[in-house]
């Protein structure tokens, strides 16, 4: 399926926002969105030296379905996409949190067992269940990669998060059982990153950056923060995020 995009559409502000949250929508149900020549920011097409791939972090995919093509001249739009998909989805992606390269957790037959979470292409979902009491309660789930004949990963691991995550089991563990089987681990940290504004960029697309930052922001004060408070006080983990 061909995602129809106006051409030459992306002129003011609202179109830019728009097309931004169109797109997290679109990479949220397909994928990988590559086609050839074509930027799937404006919809135009590119001499291929005039476009790049461009990963969306924490999509829990490998290459090729981690994948936007967009032109160069859009790449710092993608810095929006990726903040926006965190948002929408839910996600904190593995570069932004504190996790050692290589943590112990527990298997179904008891013995502890070494894992990573380090690989951008994955990260923490945030997840929403009701209680009896009609409460929402949020849970931290860890995607982590462990191999099955390995107890002990080897060095090379914490170097290259890349390799484990093509060669092995993956789960998703609630942080606070990292924690548990983790006694070095006393605090956990979260550091998002905020868009920049560029000197020599249109006012419309700065526009844009400080609306993708004031909207992540409203996301951190309405989720990140009390989901952190909670954990702090039911788990005895001190927790935090900045957005820098």
């Amino acid at each position: 399926m061909d995602i129809m995009i106006p051409q030459n559409a992306l002129q003011t502000k609202s179109d830019m926002l728009t097309r931004i949250h169109a797109l997290v929508d679109e990479f949220r149900f397909m994928g990988a969105i590559i086609s050839a020549n074509k930027c799937y920011i404006d919809g135009n097409t590119y001499d291929s030296s005039m476009l790049m791939e461009s990963p969306v972090y924490g999509c829990m995919a490998e290459y090729p379905y981690n994948i936007i093509q967009v032109s160069k001249r859009n790449e710092w739009m993608m810095d929006a996409v990726r903040l926006m998909f965190y948002r929408k989805n839910n996600i904190i992606p593995h570069t932004f949190h504190n996790l050692p390269p290589i943590f112990k957790i527990k298997r179904s037959n008891g013995t502890l067992h070494d894992a990573t979470a380090s690989n951008p292409l994955y990260g923490i979902r945030i997840s929403r269940k009701t209680n009896a009491h009609g409460e929402d309660v949020y849970r931290l789930n860890v995607r982590v990669h462990f191999i099955d004949s390995l107890p002990i990963l080897p060095d090379k691991y914490i170097h290259n998060p890349y390799i484990i995550t093509k060669f092995s089991s993956s789960k998703d563990v609630p942080l606070h059982e990292i924690y548990k089987y983790n006694s070095d681990l006393s605090e956990f940290k979260i550091n998002f990153i905020k868009m920049k504004k560029i000197d020599d960029m249109l006012d419309e697309a700065n526009g844009v950056i400080e609306s993708v930052n004031n909207e992540f922001d409203t996301w951190c004060k309405e989720i990140m923060q009390p989901l952190l408070h909670s954990y702090s006080c039911a788990h005895t983990i001190a927790s935090s995020y900045s957005f820098n």
